[in-house]
Formats: C-alpha cells, sequence, structure tokens
C-alpha cells in the first residue's frame, strides 16, 4: 500500500542558541492523536501545535478507523505538518442460496446482489438480506483491514 502523504512546510528559522520549535500538526481526517517520540507529554489532536525540541523527531499518528502512521522528521525550525491518514478496509464477500438476494450495510442498499465483493471500512457492520418470497436475514460482521471476510446464507438449511 502506498504511504499516506505527508507535507512538510518550514516556518521561521530559529534564533542562534534557540532548542525548540514549534510542529503545527493537520490530519486528513482532524481528529489524530500525534505522539511525537513516544513521549506522552508531546501529545496531541489535531489540528494542534506543540513545541518539540529540535533534532530528529518520530511522529505517531493514531486514529479509530485508520492505519497508524509513523514518520521520522528532522526538525530544524518551525514547521507545518500535514498527514493525509490511510483508512482501514476490508472485504465481504457474500453469498446467498439461492442467489441474488439484495444486500443492506449498515441500512444502505448495496448496488450488487449475491454473489458479490463488497469493500467496507474495518469494523463492526449489519448486514440485511432480502430475497422475493424468503424471510430476511439480519446479522452482525466484524470486518478487519486487509482481510476477505465470507458470509455464505442458504435459505433452503435455516
Amino acid at each position: 500500500m502506498p504511504e499516506p502523504e505527508l507535507q512538510v512546510r518550514p516556518g521561521a528559522a530559529p534564533l542562534s542558541g534557540e532548542t525548540h520549535a514549534t510542529l503545527r500538526l493537520s490530519s486528513a481526517p482532524n481528529g489524530a492523536e500525534v505522539v511525537v517520540d513516544n513521549d506522552r507529554a508531546l501529545m496531541c489532536t489535531t489540528p494542534c501545535s506543540l513545541s518539540v525540541p529540535i533534532g530528529e523527531r518520530m511522529l505517531s499518528y493514531t486514529l479509530e478507523g485508520y492505519r497508524r502512521a509513523v514518520r521520522r522528521l528532522e526538525v530544524k525550525s518551525d514547521l507545518s505538518v500535514s498527514l493525509d491518514l490511510e483508512r482501514m478496509l476490508g472485504q465481504l464477500a457474500i453469498r446467498t442460496s439461492p442467489a441474488g438476494a439484495a444486500i443492506y450495510v449498515d441500512g444502505q442498499l448495496q448496488t450488487g446482489r449475491t454473489p458479490t465483493i463488497i469493500t467496507l471500512p474495518a469494523g463492526l457492520h449489519r448486514i440485511r438480506l432480502t430475497r422475493e418470497g424468503l424471510p430476511d436475514v439480519t446479522d452482525e460482521i466484524r470486518i478487519r483491514d486487509n482481510v476477505i471476510t465470507t458470509y455464505t446464507y442458504d435459505w433452503g438449511r435455516n
């Protein structure tokens, strides 16, 4: 998978003898927790600013539903750092017997009918299967990042 885009814009150079610089941190989407050098005292939620020691720093971005991103950065002066976070996604391979069931995920009708594969954000989802003349089926499915989850339902057996 491609690395999330990291944008760094230099700010004002530090005055002679300065030991700290300001990091202005943002992410897309906002709300990521950023920890500098694994030091919880140097932590904030984007968008935010931190005063950090000059030198090589390690930034760790975390946000539920998104892949954790770790970046090394040389801090020589005040900087604005922006990171595009990558959503965690998985796939649901769904089939029914008989085929041709309509699929609702979290209340939203999907474009395909069974059998099909749907890409979904990682996490817990409620699915509902409907087919004319058969009772609706509702279930919860956990989708994991970079994993294909298979779900099969046979109206003749249930």
